[in-house]
């Protein structure tokens, strides 16, 4: 039988929290469910766990390949995702679904065919599976831009999104409110036709993928929590340098896609632009606090992270991609070499 939502799992050395992922796809109310589960090269319990699992779930397919990186084993998951399966769900090896996730996103998305993917809420937990609030939960509200064909706005000019609205274009190229894969539900078509995760990025493939596929339609909005996000050290201190460039990668590639409208490409400029002047104006404040509490490290950081930034929404200004071009192709060429 051909499911109606295949789930993907790309796995790495995860036994320590893979059973309650596996577990939360098993039970979940939606029984129509194909859970493919790549082991990228594991080499703790990882492979006996998802054994023991397919064992008694035959809804379970376990893919094994020599370790290549989270991109690339999720890419390989998709080429597994059965001709016919009207969805596809890519979740991490420490999430946990909430039961109806699948049931209730996939409502969403039938009832509304002209968005390419639905999305839901997240909570968090920590290591042990216990509640714990949302890092930076602010960043999970849904903004976008009033009048982004201008050339400067302050946060004022930002609005939240109704309920109601879907998450289009506009908005994901304004900022990232989309924590991570496990909360979206997507359309194989759509998929397909923008193409999988690039393998250049290590920590922003989503976004990057997110922004493509926005391209081609928007993303429903459902709000109630479907996952729980699991905060782990990596969570709480990112490379935060890595973070940027490889945002700052993914919104030049949206602004330089040939294939994508030119509105759509002038709207991701603009959308950069803001993004940029509203980080200059949070980086000085927090330049100013950090100056307050003479802390002369953090204040020249900052200061230096709001200069950039400015000038970066400066460069956004003229209709002019040929900065974003090179740019683009210089990340690919370190990222061979490297």
């Amino acid at each position: 039988m051909t499911p109606v939502v295949t789930v993907v799992t790309p796995v790495y050395n995860g036994a320590a929290h893979l059973e309650p992922t596996l577990r939360s796809v098993r039970e979940q109310t939606l029984g129509d469910v194909l859970h493919v589960v790549v082991d990228d090269g594991s080499t703790d319990a990882t492979p006996e766990i998802v054994a023991s699992a397919a064992a008694a779930d035959p809804r379970l397919r376990v893919v094994r390949q020599a370790n290549q990186g989270l991109s690339t084993a999720r890419n390989n998951g998709l080429a597994h995702v059965p001709p016919g399966s009207e969805f596809v769900m890519f979740l991490d090896d420490d999430d946990v679904l909430r039961p109806a996730a699948l049931e209730q996103l996939t409502g969403a998305l039938r009832a509304d065919p002209a968005c390419v993917a639905a999305h839901g809420a997240v909570a968090a937990i920590d290591g042990a599976g216990r509640p714990v609030p949302l890092v930076r939960g602010e960043a999970a509200t849904r903004r976008r831009v009033v009048r982004p064909e201008r050339v400067w706005t302050s946060r004022r000019d930002v609005r939240e999104l109704a309920s109601w609205e879907p998450s289009d274009f506009a908005a994901l190229a304004y900022v990232l409110f989309v924590y991570t894969v496990g909360q979206v539900l997507i359309r194989p078509a759509p998929l397909a036709a923008v193409g999988a995760f690039d393998p250049r990025l290590r920590v922003a493939q989503d976004y990057d993928l997110w922004l493509r596929l926005a391209t081609l339609g928007p993303l429903r909005s459902v709000s109630d929590v479907v996952l729980d996000y699991r905060q782990g050290e990596m969570s709480l201190s990112a490379d935060q340098t890595t973070t940027r460039r490889e945002d700052l990668h993914a919104r030049f590639k949206a602004i330089t896609d040939r294939r994508a409208p030119a509105a759509t490409r002038r709207a991701a400029r603009d959308n950069h632009r803001h993004h940029e002047w509203h980080r200059a104006a949070d980086r000085l404040d927090y330049a100013r606090v950090a100056l307050r509490d003479r802390d002369l490290g953090l204040t020249g950081r900052e200061a230096v992270r709001s200069a950039r930034s400015a000038v970066e929404a400066i460069l956004a200004v003229p209709p002019w991609t040929w900065p974003y071009d090179r740019r683009v192709r210089t990340y690919r060429r370190r990222w061979e070499v490297g």
